[in-house]
């Protein structure tokens, strides 16, 4: 870089070059005014020309570029609005398919919990219990093809859980379901007992009112009726026991139950939970959470209010 000296000093010169340049000229000029003054005049138009045409042609390039913004710019929106058109169009679809899917998914559930609460009305074995867990898989699977990742996994996670609950409920009521088909049994053996005494205390009635002299014969009904009376008392109490241990099986059920429904319900409130924020709806997680927890609570008060009942009166065939 030059220092200002320098370049002060390189002006300098350049006018006194320019000075003496004119002064020497000036008598070539004085000579010839008429010529200079037509080539300024020429170059002066030239030059206006020039400038005038430069003008014009940089105003239209201007514009020209102007346009071509403006358009590439349209045309940029255009698509965007295409695909924002064809996105929405795509969630809304979607949306619809899942709101189908979920509602049905939701409706299961409840099937699903009814089921378990039912199992100890079902016949001895694992079909009937297994069975009914089919339809609420099925409504996973579906949820499984149109859910967010994590929500599939949530819905997947809940299946097993309940299919776990449902295995590990069957310790309690196989033995109760079989003790129920005993006492089925026992049943029918007090019902043609009693049947039987009514049938021997007819023809005793008959011996005594048509004055029947054969005391044998009517020793003989006395013993047949004894031995119903014995039989009938002895399926009578093998009735009590079995409906007993039915009770009991029961209320180790309730027990059961009501420690593996608190994790599941939680499970639930976060699956649904979700599925509203998939369905574009706000979730209240803690309040959801509040009300679960305190419905779980009253559900143990209203058990703990009605167990000293069930364990003073065992469980009947109506009960």
């Amino acid at each position: 870089m030059k220092s200002d000296v320098q370049k002060f000093s390189l002006v300098l010169l350049a006018v006194l070059a320019a000075v003496i340049f004119l002064h020497a000229a000036m008598p070539w000029i004085d000579a010839h005014q008429v010529l200079i003054g037509s080539i300024v005049a020429g170059s002066v138009a030239i030059t206006v020309g020039l400038l005038t045409y430069n003008g014009v042609k940089l105003s239209q390039m201007e514009a020209a570029n102007r346009l071509r913004d403006e358009l590439e710019h349209s045309r940029k929106e255009s698509e965007k609005d295409r695909e924002h058109a064809a996105r929405e169009a795509h969630l809304e679809r979607l949306r619809t398919m899942r709101r189908e899917v979920y509602m049905e998914a939701a409706a299961e559930l409840v099937n699903m919990q009814s089921h378990i609460n039912r199992l100890p009305g079902l016949k001895p074995g694992v079909g009937d219990a297994i069975e009914g867990v089919k339809p609420f898989q099925i409504a996973v699977s579906r949820v499984a093809i149109v859910a967010e990742a994590q929500t599939v996994t949530m819905a997947r996670q809940l299946s097993y859980d309940f299919s776990t609950v449902i295995v590990d409920a069957l310790q309690f009521l196989t033995p109760a379901l079989i003790r129920k088909s005993a006492a089925t049994v026992r049943e029918q053996h007090v019902a043609r007992a009693n049947a039987e005494m009514d049938r021997i205390m007819g023809l005793m009635r008959n011996h005594t009112e048509n004055n029947i002299q054969d005391p044998a014969r009517y020793h003989g009904l006395e013993l047949s009726y004894n031995s119903q009376v014995t039989l009938r008392d002895t399926a009578q109490r093998e009735l009590e026991a079995a409906y007993a241990d039915v009770g009991e099986s029961h209320r180790q059920y309730v027990t059961f139950l009501n420690e593996r429904m608190k994790p599941l319900a939680v499970q639930i409130d976060k699956l649904l939970a979700a599925i509203r924020a998939e369905l574009g709806l706000v979730t209240n997680q803690d309040a959801l959470q509040a009300q679960t927890d305190q419905l779980l609570i009253e559900a143990q008060k209203l058990i703990e209010k009605v167990q000293p009942a069930l364990n003073a009166n065992p469980a009947k065939k109506d009960q």
